[in-house]
């Protein structure tokens, strides 16, 4: 109930300040969100870090973030259509996405984001989705939110 409480109010923010942060962000889908409760996933995936929360702020910065990146892979695919067999065109709007934050073992804030385009499993609000394979379908990125530091964008 907390996180959909958060969800809109970040709907209402969005569309006040969406313009001036980034006019490609409109809105957030919500029901293609989560931020996953750390402690169902922190054992297999995080360890020697800490839970954290993330604000609408930083949401919104990790969104921002993670558009420009994309936005960067898609045109390096279409500059050189032979990385990545040239098809791997990725629209954002069709993937889910999830955030796992944390202080890592350096005491510095950090969001991990997964993103992926296949039909969710029942679960995916609550664990984070992972795969061996599914190339571009798949795709991490970690944010420093503390050094505004951003990672490469890894697709499977």
């Amino acid at each position: 109930m907390n996180n959909l409480k958060i969800f809109l109010f970040l709907l209402l923010y969005n569309t006040c300040i969406s313009q001036v942060i980034n006019p490609a962000i409109k809105t957030i889908d919500t029901s293609k969100v989560a931020i996953l409760p750390f402690e169902k996933n922190s054992k297999t995936y995080f360890e020697n870090c800490t839970e954290s929360k993330l604000s609408i702020s930083e949401l919104l910065y990790a969104e921002n973030v993670l558009v420009k990146k994309v936005n960067k892979y898609n045109k390096r695919e279409k500059r050189n259509p032979t990385i990545h067999f040239g098809t791997d065109y990725i629209d954002l709007e069709k993937y889910h996405r999830q955030y796992l934050v944390y202080i890592n073992k350096n005491g510095q804030k950090e969001v991990y984001v997964n993103c992926f385009c296949e039909e969710p499993a029942e679960n995916w609000r609550d664990y984070l989705a992972d795969v061996d394979d599914g190339g571009n379908c798949f795709l991490q990125l970690k944010i420093n939110l503390t050094k505004k530091k951003v990672g490469q964008l890894e697709t499977n």
